[in-house]
């Protein structure tokens, strides 16, 4: 099967990431690096991929 990811542009990816795990109900994790973060839904699968 194939997967698309969700690549959204944004100014502050920690903050990105805190407002959407708040959205999706998850807690909060920080990202593992400054300029990209994915956004994992509790499977493992990828929602979303924020990048700087």
């Amino acid at each position: 099967m194939i997967r698309t990811w969700t690549i959204i542009g944004v100014a502050d990816v920690a903050r990105s990431l805190r407002w959407y795990q708040q959205l999706f109900g998850q807690a909060h994790k920080q990202p593992e690096h400054e300029d990209f973060a994915p956004l994992h839904d509790a499977g493992g699968t990828v929602l979303r991929c924020l990048h700087r």
